[in-house]
């Protein structure tokens, strides 16, 4: 597969560029469906589930965020104007780790977040589901028991999320638990995963490591909706599957994981509900629904590391896909939510950390669609989707402040659209930390960055931890 990027060369280059500054002494002086999966952190999520020395220990922290559209054109007559200041919000993250025995213990978390700028600005020029939405919220996340079983045997029972795969940017056999894309770009990967009640049991014996997963709730992706900033459709579309616990049709995944010569190798399967629904139309009635396949998969990753750099590799096949009706003028449905297609998606990734406090990571993914046929190119749906993500995070001020620069392209030669994101946060003191940037975005053919290809907004957050 031979992709070009003349669109990306001159972001990479400036980033290049920057990550040279960022590794000088200049930083101590300054002491369809995939467009939407863009940005998320690049820390690999914390596997610490050591218990805590009391029966309870609350921890969690409070956040007030804001941020502002410098770059977007006015509305149409009719529609909401988000331009200057949008968000004004006060969140709060509660956790509760619990020691239930000698062997088990327990987490609960929770989240709330209320969003000023609705009732500053005036409720009547949003619509209903905007303001259910981004209004407020209260939420339980994480919560489960887990515990060792006997010495080759460890069981996990309750609303988790299980991350697989290697990637950092893309997710490739990552696919048990949804995403939430809501606010594309602002959250980092441990925020975006939504938890799933799963049962987990994880078996060791010798070098090898097997999880048999049960997952007993149907939890989708959560996208913008209707009327919000990021939402691409002049018209609302409802999901008839909604969030259920499903005992009778539950989703079933294996691992085999191993290490070996500087080496982690993993492969996996699973037979699950796509999280990401197809858009179904009952025409000549202008209704429009979403629903999700039900797709196997197959797939395996590995890296290796040698000295500073670390070389990662993932596949894998994907069976059951659909794709969304499509209305070909003059008026005739090609109805794709009728048929399956195959899939299959791999990924080549490298980082290097032989600069002082500096991580550098490019990965280069493509999905390809086999038995590929003219109603799929009638519709715009492209053989190959290839992505490139580039990412420098630098520390510096003795770990005080941490600089963030990111960059996402779609599609062969960036034409579909991109993501960048610079940050830089701050910590104030032990327990408090500033942070801000800039996240703008390059409209493509993509149809979902043509929408948002003008959102570009500055943000900043302060975040207060206890």
């Amino acid at each position: 597969m031979t992709i070009k990027w003349p669109r990306a060369l001159p972001v990479l280059c400036c980033w290049i560029i920057l990550a040279g500054l960022v590794s000088s002494g200049w930083t101590e002086a300054l002491n369809h469906d995939d467009a939407f999966d863009i940005l998320l952190d690049f820390s690999p999520e914390s596997t610490d589930e050591t218990p805590p020395d009391t029966w309870l220990d609350l921890s969690g922290n409070l956040k007030f965020s804001s941020s502002s559209q410098f770059a977007a054109d006015p509305p149409d007559p009719g529609k909401t104007d988000f331009r200057g200041i949008n968000e004004l919000k006060s969140s709060l993250f509660l956790r509760s780790d619990m020691t239930v025995s000698q062997a088990f213990t327990a987490r609960v978390d929770a989240t709330a977040f209320y969003n000023g700028i609705y009732r500053i600005r005036g409720q009547g020029h949003y619509t209903d589901q905007t303001l259910d939405t981004y209004e407020s919220d209260l939420e339980l996340m994480n919560c489960y028991i887990e515990g060792q079983v006997s010495h080759r045997m460890d069981i996990k029972l309750g609303r988790q999320v299980v991350a697989w795969g290697k990637s950092d940017s893309f997710r490739i056999t990552d696919v048990l638990n949804p995403v939430d894309y809501q606010e594309p770009g602002r959250k980092d990967l441990s925020e975006s995963k939504l938890p799933v009640l799963m049962a987990k049991l994880d078996v060791y014996t010798g070098p090898f490591n097997l999880s048999v997963i049960g997952s007993f709730e149907h939890r989708w992706n959560r996208y913008p909706v209707f009327g919000s900033m990021f939402y691409p459709f002049d018209f609302p579309i409802s999901d008839e599957d909604g969030t259920s616990p499903s005992f009778s049709d539950m989703d079933y995944a294996l691992a085999l994981g191993t290490s070996f010569a500087g080496s982690d190798l993993s492969v996996y399967m699973a037979d699950y509900m796509d999280t990401t629904p197809y858009m179904k139309t009952a025409f000549p009635l202008p209704v429009f629904t979403l629903e999700h396949a039900r797709v196997k998969m197959i797939g395996a990753d590995i890296n290796h590391a040698w000295k500073n750099w670390l070389f990662k590799a993932e596949a894998a096949f994907f069976s059951g896909i659909r794709f969304s009706d499509y209305l070909d003028p003059p008026f005739n449905l090609v109805h794709l939510s009728n048929q399956t297609f195959d899939t299959t998606q791999v990924l080549c990734g490298i980082e290097y950390m032989g600069f002082k406090d500096t991580y550098l990571s490019l990965e280069a993914t493509n999905t390809r669609i086999n038995g590929y046929d003219n109603s799929l190119e009638r519709s715009g749906i492209s053989k190959n989707n290839p992505r490139l993500a580039f990412k420098l995070i630098r520390t510096c001020l003795n770990g005080a402040a941490t600089i963030t620069l990111q960059s996402k392209f779609s599609g062969q030669n960036s034409q579909d659209g991109a993501v960048h994101k610079m940050e830089m946060s701050y910590n104030l003191s032990d327990d408090l930390t500033v942070s801000g940037g800039v996240l703008w975005f390059e409209a493509g053919k993509n149809f979902i960055y043509q929408t948002i290809g003008d959102k570009d907004m500055v943000f900043i957050d302060l975040s207060y931890y206890f």
